[in-house]
């Protein structure tokens, strides 16, 4: 099992947080210690909602691309407050799989646990809660039944390129959030887990660079860490005090589409990330200036050689490509 990676107001590890307009701000939104006994370590994330109009959402856009039938999400709540709404999920898709933007909204809402006691959904396993805004309707449907309903589904940005596919919620426009107060935590999204907490880990130590966590041949001194996923590497780089940032991510069939050339992605004050894929499905990574001096170069942990299980339809792809 992968080590949960730790949020903090210090490093909120690829999530974005905030309100989207013309919602008002949440009364409270916040990192916490509690409640309770949560999840994972001893903190979550609450929010407080006060007045109708107001919201707080935390969101994703590293998932842009994934089929829909190779997403799973979990997440746990607390709630303290009367309201028996919930943390609900904003999941964008393009029915048919096409580039471009999202043209579907789909809706995870759960029934509300007991107030003082945390709970966790398990969004993609759910019979129920699940609605889309397209057609054809879905109203309270399983996930397995959107699933069929929409079996080329892929999700994609909403609105403009590199938006946020994966939303997590609490308020709404409406009223019916008035007097929420609650929190959610150990949010997993595809393998991954996150913890959210008040405090960041003490000074020297690691943020989720353990021994067993998704890191392909992890060594002493990495300043890369590279995850094999379903359809692609997820790329992570290592900061000067040991902890991890999201970098970038490398579909497989991207990468072989790319050719020996391969992909780089600039990240500006981060430097320039890039990773290609050879016909003998090794890939090669690397990361090259910015904030960190990245270098480029393997023997300093600026770049690696990885191999990932690849799908049998990128290996086809792969054998047909020309050099």
């Amino acid at each position: 099992m992968r080590a949960a990676i730790v949020v903090h107001p210090g490093n909120l590890q690829g999530w974005f947080i905030g309100t989207v307009a013309p919602t008002g701000v949440p009364a409270f939104a916040d990192f916490i210690n509690g409640f309770g006994t949560p999840p994972l370590g001893t903190g979550s994330y609450r929010v407080t909602i006060a007045v109708p109009n107001t919201k707080r959402q935390i969101a994703r856009a590293d998932y842009n691309g994934t089929p829909l039938n190779s997403l799973s999400i979990s997440y746990s709540t607390h709630r303290v407050g009367t309201n028996p709404n919930d943390w609900y999920i904003n999941v964008y898709i393009n029915t048919t799989g096409a580039p471009g933007l999202a043209n579907c909204r789909l809706d995870f809402a759960p029934n509300a646990g007991p107030i003082g006691s945390w709970i966790t959904h398990n969004a993609t396993g759910a019979s129920n809660g699940w609605y889309s805004t397209c057609a054809p309707s879905l109203m309270n449907v399983s996930f397995a039944t959107v699933l069929s309903t929409f079996p080329s589904a892929v999700l994609r940005s909403p609105f403009v390129a590199g938006a946020p596919s994966i939303v997590f919620n609490m308020g709404d426009t409406a009223a019916s959030y008035v007097n929420y107060d609650g929190a959610i935590d150990a949010i997993s999204i595809n393998g991954t887990t996150w913890d959210f907490e008040l405090v960041g880990p003490a000074a020297g130590s690691i943020d989720f660079f353990n021994s067993g966590d998704c890191r392909v041949d992890p060594r002493p001194g990495d300043r890369l860490a590279i995850c094999c996923e379903a359809n692609r590497i997820v790329v992570y780089g290592v900061a000067n005090n040991s902890r991890g940032f999201l970098l970038s991510t490398f579909d497989f069939e991207d990468l072989v589409k790319a050719g020996s050339r391969g992909i780089y992605i600039d990240r500006r004050q981060d430097g320039v990330i890039s990773a290609s894929m050879s016909k003998s499905e090794n890939m090669w990574v690397a990361w090259n200036g910015g904030q960190y001096n990245a270098t480029g170069q393997p023997n300093q942990g600026f770049a690696k050689l990885v191999r990932c299980p690849l799908p049998s339809s990128v290996i086809e792809l792969l054998k047909q490509r020309s050099e």
